[in-house]
């Protein structure tokens, strides 16, 4: 039996869609619940909210996910099932064989070096550690694991690695809601 492939947010963004489009609130109605003054403003913002994504990084207003009907124990319920499958289909990727060398950001010069094969997890990080406390890579903004859409482990030199998470996640900021999105930090 085959498994579908990994959808970022999949169960609470099909939740706010649902509930977007069996709203009995005309747009007018909702975007007054939402607080919006601006309906042309409000139905571009609604077209990434219906998607469970942000607009431009702007928050899911808490206002609207009331005033479309969200009920918000089941919300938590899709987050945490949407966790759970980015946990199972971060554990079923391979490591990465090979870094990447993010040289020039700004410009997107990027090239990637291959790992030494046989290294374990723990093995391979330190590796990419080392090397990025050396001169060899002294003019590099960064050394990169990546799991492509999934993870990202940072290394530069003497600092800490910073990971880099695509999981999602609820985080109520003032009076919106922040899913996250792949490659929010840890």
């Amino acid at each position: 039996m085959e498994t579908e492939p990994y959808q970022w947010g999949r169960h609470h963004r099909a939740l706010i869609a649902q509930r977007t489009s069996s709203c009995p609130l005309s747009v007018h109605q909702r975007a007054e619940r939402s607080g919006w003054a601006n309906i042309t403003a409000f139905q571009r913002h609604q077209d990434y909210w219906r998607k469970g994504l942000a607009h431009r990084r702007a928050l899911i207003p808490l206002a609207y996910l009331k005033a479309i009907g969200i009920d918000w124990c089941e919300l938590i319920q899709a987050v945490e099932r949407d966790g759970r499958d980015y946990d199972a289909a971060l554990e079923a990727m391979p490591e990465p064989d090979s870094f990447i060398v993010n040289r020039r950001p700004s410009l997107g010069v990027t090239f990637r070096v291959q790992l030494p094969s046989g290294l374990t997890r723990e093995e391979r990080s330190n590796h990419v550690q080392q090397l990025a406390d050396t001169n060899a890579f002294a003019e590099c903004n960064a050394l990169v694991l990546d799991w492509p859409g999934m993870k990202q482990v940072w290394f530069r030199a003497h600092l800490e690695p910073k990971e880099y998470l695509g999981r999602p996640r609820m985080t109520i900021v003032g009076e919106a809601i922040d899913f996250g999105c792949p490659g929010s930090p840890a």
